[in-house]
């Protein structure tokens, strides 16, 4: 019988609060023992709310507590490198939110620090554990039902509340230098990366205001035979956050992909006009997604995002920045 992996989570009060937590509500996989977060107050209430063991003001506090396996990381990016290093020290596994961090120079200082070790790190990408990447997986390719991929397009856009506690890092160019596209363009990146593998180039144009972050994003990744569009936004509503690849034999879409619910369904639209439509099992990506990195640091699952994955899809942002047009 597999032991039941007791994790940490460092910055409890956000992302955790909202969809980590109550998606492990009865997980037989992880149980989330301490919490942190620097608003004590609020800390305490949600330790009290989800009966969690110990809540913490202070990272190294949380890290040493009594017998946790591994440390799920919620805070912004400008704080992972160092929240990583910490954790590795004390021999623990790490799943760090996306994006890894927010510069190269950190995200190649982490690698490092992964390397010869068998404490695990992963960054969490919750779409990854979408049932539509395996439908999606079988039928497009050489062989199969809607053939080769011709062209490809993905859109995330939300309308950020610029008033909101954590838009302020996310509007700091020293805290957030990728703007938009680390905050969620990155996704459409993994995707890419799960989805086609490792382009050959990239490129993009964007938009910033003065003394700004990038805002809006227009990206295009070069494969050898098809290119894939990306649209990432912070200025409009989330009605059409799609997938859509057309293909040899046929087109294939799944709309509202990229929102906090699961998409109910995916379409496959053939030359003559036939539809088809398939309802993919409603699951909770969130929960998933944790409960995928503690079997994975158990041995018991592959890893599905490696910082080397994240690494490079890091570097393929920075090169689309690099080769603006």
């Amino acid at each position: 019988m597999k032991k039941m992996f007791r994790l940490g989570i460092i910055g409890a009060t956000g992302t955790a609060r909202k969809r980590i937590l109550p998606a492990l509500d009865g997980s037989e996989v992880c149980r989330p023992v301490a919490i942190q977060s620097r608003n004590i107050e609020a800390n305490d209430e949600i330790a009290e709310l989800f009966e969690i063991d110990a809540s913490y003001s202070g990272v190294d506090d949380l890290l040493t507590h009594p017998g946790i396996d591994g440390v799920y990381i919620a805070t912004p990016p400008f704080l992972h490198m160092q929240q990583i290093e910490l954790a590795l020290m004390r021999g623990l596994h790490v799943l760090v939110e996306k994006p890894l961090c927010i510069s190269l120079t950190e995200a190649e200082r982490i690698l490092e620090m992964t390397q010869n070790t068998d404490v695990l790190v992963a960054v969490a990408h919750h779409l990854r554990m979408h049932p539509a990447i395996p439908w999606i997986q079988s039928m497009i390719g050489e062989g199969r039902l809607l053939g080769k991929v011709k062209y490809a397009n993905m859109v995330w856009v939300y309308n950020l509340d610029r008033q909101a506690r954590n838009a302020r890092w996310k509007l700091n160019p020293s805290r957030n230098p990728g703007g938009v596209m680390d905050d969620i363009g990155i996704h459409l990146v993994d995707m890419a990366q799960a989805l086609f593998g490792t382009p050959n180039d990239a490129v993009s144009t964007s938009r910033i205001p003065d003394g700004g972050v990038r805002q809006s994003v227009c990206g295009c990744l070069n494969y050898p035979d098809f290119d894939v569009s990306l649209f990432c936004s912070w200025d409009a509503p989330k009605l059409a956050n799609n997938l859509n690849i057309w293909c040899e034999k046929g087109y294939l879409c799944v709309n509202n992909l990229f929102v906090d619910s699961m998409a109910p369904h995916g379409k496959i639209v053939k030359p003559d006009g036939t539809c088809n439509e398939v309802e993919f099992r409603e699951r909770d990506l969130y929960g998933l997604e944790i409960e995928e990195f503690c079997l994975a640091a158990q041995k018991e699952r592959p890893v599905l995002t490696s910082v080397q994955s994240a690494v490079d899809a890091m570097k393929l942002v920075r090169r689309m920045f690099s080769k603006t047009r």
